[in-house]
């Protein structure tokens, strides 16, 4: 015969076991998908830099490449942004996992710089900055030594080779700060956070020449 005590103990159990099996589930979904009933607050800003030699005139309406450096989770969330977004103003995207030195059609290349995040479920910042650059004829030659320049190291002089015909380098630094509130997942987070990036690039694109 159970002891009446033993019994009740027993019960008793029952609803802790419950609230840590829910409480266990809610901390791996919230770093595992991507869900969010999210109120966001952003701003950005960017410093540009273009060079360009022979007035070219920038056709972004054909095949565009894009480069996005790293496998964090804001990389990759930039990178499906941009490629979303990007298709508002050309043909067709493609991606590209390496940084060749030269692609047959117009790149964009983009570095992660610095990102600071705080996250909680239901509370969210973050402070990021990033590098894109870009050329009208796909040639990278200046991509990694504007980049390394943002850690130091002088920045490269651009001299352009004017048998290569007119071409246009774009270099800009973005800076993005945003509050999220609500309910939301960590990979939910990072999107949120890619998406004024995106914007930013691309409305600096769609005002080239």
């Amino acid at each position: 015969m159970k002891n009446p005590r033993t019994a009740l103990t027993g019960k008793k159990r029952i609803p802790v076991i419950f609230a840590f099996v829910l409480l266990a589930g809610l901390v791996i979904a919230s770093f595992t998908l991507d869900f969010g009933l999210v109120r966001s607050e952003s701003a950005a800003n960017s410093q540009v830099s273009t060079f360009s030699v022979m007035n070219p005139q920038v056709d972004l309406s054909g095949t565009v490449y894009l480069y996005v450096e790293g496998n964090d989770p804001v990389s990759k969330a930039l990178e499906a942004e941009l490629t979303q977004d990007l298709r508002g103003i050309a043909a067709e995207v493609k991606l590209s996992a390496i940084l060749h030195e030269q692609f047959d059609g117009p790149v964009i290349a983009v570095f992660m710089i610095r990102e600071d995040p705080f996250y909680t479920p239901v509370y969210a910042t973050a402070t990021a900055d990033m590098l894109y650059c870009f050329s009208s004829i796909g040639s990278t030659r200046y991509f990694i030594d504007f980049y390394r320049a943002e850690f130091g190291v002088p920045e490269p002089a651009v001299i352009f080779d004017s048998s290569d015909g007119p071409q246009l380098l774009e270099k800009g630094r973005v800076s993005v700060t945003i509050s999220l509130r609500g309910l939301f997942s960590w990979p939910a987070s990072k999107r949120y956070l890619a998406e004024p990036f995106s914007r930013e690039i691309v409305t600096q694109l769609s005002s080239l020449p």
